[in-house]
Parts: structure tokens; C-alpha cells; sequence
């Protein structure tokens, strides 16, 4: 975000360069940024099997695609640029977190 949006927005107000500073501009750029982030997250989200699959695996132990090496890759909002999320042991206790999916599903 830094940047594609402030840096660039900086630069034009230093220039005067009115254009690049309409609401209209840096609302676009806002969009654009969003949607390349959201489609990035929904890609993440179905690796190894997907969020609910690997939540499974990490409250019941359910195997699948993922193993303890994997299964928090799709909860990940690491950015893109650097890789991966850092390695995450599985929770020790999740009975609430699985009381909680149980009434929602």
C-alpha cells in the first residue's frame, strides 16, 4: 500500500499534480489494491485442502492434503513477496473453537 498508493500520492502533491490527488484517483487505487488482496487470500484459502479441512485436521486431527508442516498455510495473511506464513504449531486446546464451528455449521 505504501507503495502504490502513498508514495506515489506524496510525490504528486510535492509535484502539484492536482490530478493524481482526486478522490476519484486514489479511490481506484484503493479498489484496484483491495481486489488483487482478496483474490490473493481466496487462492491461500483453498491451499491444502482448504481453511475448514484444515481446521478440521488441527481440532480433530483429520488427515487430508495438510499435516502439522501445513495446515495454518491457509489462514495466512503473510504477504505475498515474502513467502509463506511462519511455521504454526496446532493449538493445544481448540474445545471452544470446535463448539463454536459445530454451531455455526
Amino acid at each position: 500500500m505504501r507503495d502504490k498508493i502513498w508514495n506515489p500520492v506524496k510525490k504528486a502533491k510535492k509535484a502539484e499534480a492536482c490530478k493524481e490527488l482526486k478522490g476519484e484517483n486514489i479511490a481506484s487505487k484503493f479498489v484496484k489494491g483491495s481486489s488483487t488482496w482478496k483474490a490473493y487470500l481466496k487462492e491461500r484459502g483453498v491451499l491444502y485442502g482448504g481453511t475448514k479441512a484444515c481446521l478440521d485436521y488441527a481440532i480433530n486431527g483429520t488427515k487430508g492434503l495438510m499435516d502439522d508442516s501445513n495446515w495454518y498455510i491457509p489462514f495466512s495473511m503473510a504477504v505475498p513477496d515474502e513467502g509463506l506464513a511462519r511455521p504454526r504449531a496446532k493449538p493445544k486446546k481448540l474445545v471452544r473453537l470446535g463448539l463454536l464451528i459445530q454451531a455455526v455449521v
